[in-house]
């Protein structure tokens, strides 16, 4: 059930569409684990298209990182949206599974956001993240968003994330 990783910048350029809740999204969910888990690098995140799933869907392990609100250790996220970010920011080195051994020294990402979220059933949440798990899921809606970390990188000023404020989607 693992996937390979997408390396192809023109395929992690595209904007991710809304999931439905059904079979396919929970497959969707096991291939995402079951990929991040397997690879040597530790994944603290991984976004549906970088398995080449354009869907808006992301895993995460953060267990262990204070700052999760919420969230269990590990978990799929499915339709996030930004609700509210800090105007606080910390500029950090950031890395990326499909960009192995490259890393972006100054990324500029909020010190805290508000993210609604649907769980594989459709259980809607509002979670409040702050620290390295904030970071790893504006990292990861990045990727649903079609933008990667080498491009925020390079323009700090960049909206953060596209998706920011924006409405959810219910199931």
């Amino acid at each position: 059930m693992r996937s390979m990783i997408v390396t192809d910048k023109t395929r992690l350029h595209v904007v991710s569409t809304e999931i439905e809740f059904d079979a396919k999204t929970r497959m969707l969910a096991k291939r995402l684990a079951s990929t991040a888990t397997v690879n040597p690098r530790s994944a603290l995140g991984l976004a549906a298209p970088q398995i080449g799933v354009t869907k808006r869907a992301l895993w995460w392990r953060l267990s262990g990182y204070p700052g999760r609100g919420n969230l269990p250790g590990t978990g799929v996220a499915c339709n996030p949206t930004v609700l509210e970010v800090s105007d606080e920011t910390w500029d950090a080195t950031e890395g990326c599974l499909s960009f192995a051994k490259s890393y972006a020294p100054l990324v500029r990402r909020p010190q805290s956001a508000l993210i609604r979220w649907y769980d594989v059933d459709g259980n809607v949440s509002d979670t409040e993240l702050t620290g390295m798990a904030c970071r790893v899921w504006l990292h990861e809606i990045d990727h649903l968003d079609g933008v990667t970390f080498d491009m925020r990188a390079a323009d700090p000023s960049m909206p953060t994330p596209a998706t920011l404020i924006g409405e959810p989607v219910a199931p």
